[in-house]
């Protein structure tokens, strides 16, 4: 994906799920803080030992955190964010293994990894409704055309 190709999004790998956030339209939205926290606790959670994050956006320096030693009691806060409501933001371990996408322009969120996903699913489905897409493809709620 490159800057210029960024608004058609990304292929959404097969152990992942995406919900529309339209809802969320300011930075300080309460609900976005609420989606923030869960995907941050998942992460948390479906980190193994020595994990590194890495927090990708376009125009800025990127930034990596070690999901163990972040955001619990005691330690420094949680730096990473998974969605921007004017850019598009990638958050993904090394390995490639699970991340998010926060697609500003599509005003979705993609989250991918098995282990992620087990974690954060029924949360996201609880605050967001119902998910948009499963493996990239729609979910049975939405009129596609095409493949």
């Amino acid at each position: 994906m490159t800057y210029e190709t960024a608004h058609r999004g990304i292929a959404e790998p097969a152990a992942s799920a995406t919900w529309h956030l339209a809802a969320v339209d300011r930075p300080d939205d309460p609900l976005l803080a609420e989606v923030e926290a869960v995907i941050a606790r998942g992460l948390r959670a479906a980190a193994r030992t020595g994990d590194r994050l890495y927090r990708l956006k376009w125009y800025v320096s990127g930034s990596r955190i070690d999901p163990a030693r972040v955001g619990g009691p005691g330690q420094p806060a949680w730096s990473s964010y998974a969605y921007l409501v004017d850019e598009n933001v990638v958050q993904v371990t090394e390995d490639l293994r699970m991340g998010t996408f926060g697609n500003w322009q599509e005003a979705s969120l993609c989250v991918f990894g098995a282990e992620l996903l087990a974690e954060v699913d029924e949360d996201l489905t609880d605050l967001l409704g119902t998910v948009l897409r499963r493996g990239g493809r729609p979910a049975g709620n939405v009129w596609s055309f095409g493949p």
